[in-house]
């Protein structure tokens, strides 16, 4: 009888335990519609998850429900918020303002190292955020190719570690889909996927009123509180512009570019191509059935328009793309066909402008608006959560240097201060990041903090640890008062070379031993012996140093200097001068070259 019990226990307890697992499986799982955003639509129940057995390559948390003590009261308490800059002492609220959807999008070890860094600073329990590693990254890993593969691992290992242990509240996600092509139609494939995870994942459904996309070589000028309570005051806005823009905060229409600039001749065929027309189904009205379902067959003149990769964009508007990118008949599906048809490059620079630009109403309604005495941006009051914080005088919303469109001696235009250059001379055993291209965005230091504040921008790139660190101890801060007003003295910068005393005593060594050969003195063994392992220091260092090529990925988002007949001493190469000389094929693998990219 007893034994009978016991059986009648243990098949009940197993019962209980499927009936669990059934119920925890069915509350993860909920309908998502996948778009393919390189052509037609893909159905799936579930978000999409990586089917290569990469179980390092998707991360997923919800932090303020998995029992996180210093998340889930959702007040700014996190035990590892001493990482972050400022200390705990910031005096921003974490219950107000707007909650920000971060896109981050890693590519190569540099930026796994630095997006450590960018995620204490961003992390708060009022955001999400979420990764995207390149397929380049998890492909160099499985293969141990190139030479800095454990590197790369470690670095994603570190990223994924910090994000488990740490999130303070925020909801957190990462996965590897997409291989990028610098200047292809790919660049805008991880920015797609990310609105559609910021849409239709149960995770982040409806907790978000911004979304924002972001390199990881970028870093906010202010704490999490304080960003929050800025775009507060920015809810009604649509931001697809950079810093170079010929029309600020407004995306440039293809025709405000001088005729010879390198943008124009390449969307217009040096003036010589009519604006496209675009025909697609207009499913705001159901007056006419088209062959894909209800919708009134309509056609629009397109003027491109330029802006830039990196955004800032409402919710409303970020729906409209998923909903509309699912549809192979819409406006923003047939435009992608025409730019992929034509084989258009730096449409990661054009198509987003460009569909805000032709879509009613966000093309009249939610364009910044800005003082016309000083360009800067005019915030919406209704909304004043803290009228304490002075808001910050938006001129661009992310700080770069580039001379893309600059030094132009028609315009009368010459950079002010010089920049910050990849050491060439590291200490041993240090590996530096690549250079910029040659037109930017270059790396940024404290000396740049004094045109940082003046410009306003929330956000700065490109910032490296390896090329100066204290940018980090200085922001974010919490107002635009704190920022640091340093500037590049007016003279200049000059600084000499860190001395190698290890490898000053290998050269004095060879010296002495040289001198002995010649007077026929013997070299003591131990004296040979300490040589020879200074040698092999050197040696290794040297191999350690070989400059690394110019980086290929995600910088199209501002990149110019590529037209083949400009006056600038930037000339393109390779694939993106040639597809300019009109010589190759339309960019038609979906999921983006490998050729020339840097990790």
């Amino acid at each position: 009888m007893a034994t009978y019990v016991i059986r009648c226990r243990l098949v009940w307890l197993s019962l209980t335990v499927a009936f669990l697992l059934v119920a925890l499986m069915a509350s993860m799982a909920s309908p998502v519609v996948a778009i393919d955003v390189d052509g037609g639509v893909e159905d799936s129940s579930t978000m999409t998850l990586p089917s290569d057995g990469h179980l390092n390559s998707h991360v997923m948390m919800d932090s303020t429900t998995t029992g996180s003590s210093s998340s889930s009261t959702g007040s700014n308490d996190c035990k590892c918020r001493q990482h972050t800059q400022p200390p705990p002492q910031s005096t921003t609220e974490t219950t107000t303002g707007a909650r920000i959807f971060y896109l981050v999008m890693v590519h190569n070890v540099f930026t796994l190292q630095d997006a450590v860094r960018l995620f204490r600073a961003l992390r708060d329990p009022r955001h999400s955020i979420v990764f995207h590693v390149d397929r380049k990254v998890h492909d160099a890993i499985d293969s141990g190719f190139p030479n800095n593969a454990t590197e790369l691992q470690n670095a994603l290992t570190a990223l994924q570690d910090e994000m488990d242990s740490c999130p303070c509240g925020s909801r957190v996600y990462m996965d590897s889909v997409h291989t990028v092509q610098w200047s292809h139609w790919s660049m805008n494939l991880p920015t797609l996927w990310g609105m559609q995870v910021a849409v239709t994942n149960p995770l982040f459904q409806d907790k978000w009123d911004v979304f924002i996309n972001l390199s990881g070589d970028t870093y906010p000028v202010y704490t999490p509180g304080t960003m929050a309570q800025i775009f507060g005051h920015l809810q009604n806005y649509n931001f697809v512009t950079s810093r170079s823009c010929e029309t600020g905060l407004i995306p440039t229409n293809v025709y405000a570019f001088p005729k010879h600039w390198h943008k124009r001749k390449h969307y217009t065929n040096n003036d010589n191509s009519p604006p496209p027309i675009i025909h697609y189904n207009d499913i705001s009205s159901t007056t006419t059935v088209s062959s894909s379902g209800k919708g009134t067959p309509t056609s629009v003149e397109i003027n491109y328009y330029f802006g830039s990769q990196w955004v800032a964009l409402q919710p409303t508007f970020v729906r409209y793309l998923v909903t509309e990118l699912a549809r192979n008949d819409s406006f923003p599906s047939r435009y992608r066909d025409h730019l992929l048809k034509t084989g258009k490059v730096m449409t990661d620079e054009t198509f987003l402008p460009t569909v805000l630009m032709h879509t009613p109403p966000f093309n009249t309604t939610t364009l910044p608006r800005v003082h016309d005495e000083d360009g800067t941006i005019v915030y919406d009051n209704s909304n004043n959560d803290n009228n304490n914080l002075q808001l910050p005088p938006i001129r661009h919303l992310r700080y770069e240097r580039m001379d893309e469109r600059i030094p132009s001696p028609l315009r009368g235009y010459f950079p002010k201060h010089p920049r910050y250059e990849v050491p060439q001379h590291p200490p041993p055993n240090m590996i530096l990041p690549p250079a910029p291209h040659t037109w930017g965005p270059y790396y940024l230091g404290t000396y740049d903090l004094a045109d940082i504040a003046d410009s306003g921008a929330l956000f700065i790139r490109k910032v490296s640890s390896r090329i100066d660190d204290n940018l980090f101890h200085l922001l974010p801060v919490d107002s635009w008062q704190q920022i640091p007003r340093i500037q590049w003295p007016t003279a200049g910068i000059q600084v000499s070379a860190v001395p190698n005393w290890q490898d000053e005593k290998r050269q004095l060594m060879q010296n002495a031993v040289r001198q002995a050969t010649k007077e026929g003195q013997e070299v003591p063994t131990n004296f040979k012996r300490e040589l020879g392992r200074l040698q092999a220091e050197h040696d290794t260092a040297a191999e350690q140093q070989q400059p690394v090529e110019e980086e290929e990925e995600y910088e199209t988002g501002d990149s110019d200097n590529l037209d083949p007949e400009s006056s600038s001493t930037t000339q393109p190469r390779g694939r993106v001068q040639r597809e300019l000389q009109g010589t190759t094929s339309s960019d038609s693998n979906k999921n983006g070259d490998k050729e020339g990219e840097d990790l």
